[in-house]
């Protein structure tokens, strides 16, 4: 099984068995439910399910012979699926191009830098502010919460959410399982290409970026022009996704 595919067919949306299940077919040609279910360690219902999806979506297929089910990939199906995801994100990459173009000119802007770990903790205070959902693009959650530590995002969670905020975030499949514990939370994956040390948060005409470093750099941006270009940035991206 090649991981590098594993990882590449997860950021088009495959689940990781389905992931896994393609990759080991890749390798076998062609193979029954058992078999794979024995090669990836893994119950055969969940294979069975698996493949039940990915025969709907056309990324696999299957012949009967000798009374034994045969499932094969489909190369040419994920060609199309990758094609599609290139297209979403054409599409996004022109309306951010075009947002950006129109923000040359802006009104007046404040701006400034802070660095550590207060300056992190600071600016999550600050979010509680917000009167607008909070729009984040931040891939690395695990470097936040041991940068941090859970007790002080425990205590802004419990804020946040009796304040009635709510987060919309741009991940990485790997901060997902760090995710779940948040509620008031919306998520969608952003795809592998998209993993980055920086950081972008924005409420009311606040942007935010971090550069995460041994001393995490913060950039707070406050503007109005500013502030709607990137939000027209992410829901773009949001919506090609």
């Amino acid at each position: 099984m090649l991981p590098e595919l594993v990882e590449a067919l997860k950021s088009l949306g495959f689940t990781e068995l389905e992931s896994k299940i393609f990759a080991e077919l890749i390798f076998l040609k062609e193979a029954t439910a058992s078999s794979l279910s024995k090669e990836l360690k893994v119950h055969r219902r969940s294979v069975y399910d698996a493949l039940e999806r990915m025969v709907k979506k056309g990324v696999v297929g299957f012949f009967v012979k000798n009374g034994r089910k045969l499932y094969y990939p489909v190369p040419e199906r994920v060609k199309e699926l990758i094609h599609l995801e290139k297209s979403k994100l054409v599409k996004a990459e022109k309306i951010c191009q075009q947002v950006f173009t129109s923000c040359v000119k802006t009104k007046e802007t404040k701006a400034f830098m802070m660095s550590g770990r207060e300056a992190i903790k600071q600016m999550f205070l600050n979010e509680l502010r917000s009167d607008t959902d909070i729009l984040i693009i931040c891939t690395d959650i695990e470097r936040v919460e041991n940068f941090l530590g859970r007790i002080f995002l425990d205590k802004f969670t419990r804020e946040r959410v009796q304040r009635g905020i709510k987060i919309r975030m741009l991940t990485s499949k790997q901060s997902l399982k760090y995710l779940k514990r948040y509620p008031l939370l919306d998520v969608k994956i952003l795809p592998f290409e998209f993993i980055s040390p920086a950081a972008f948060s924005t409420y009311n005409n606040i942007l935010n970026i971090v550069l995460w470093s041994e001393e995490p750099l913060v950039i707070y941006i406050e503007s109005d022009m500013i502030s709607e270009a990137f939000r027209k940035f992410f829901e773009a991206l949001w919506n090609a996704i």
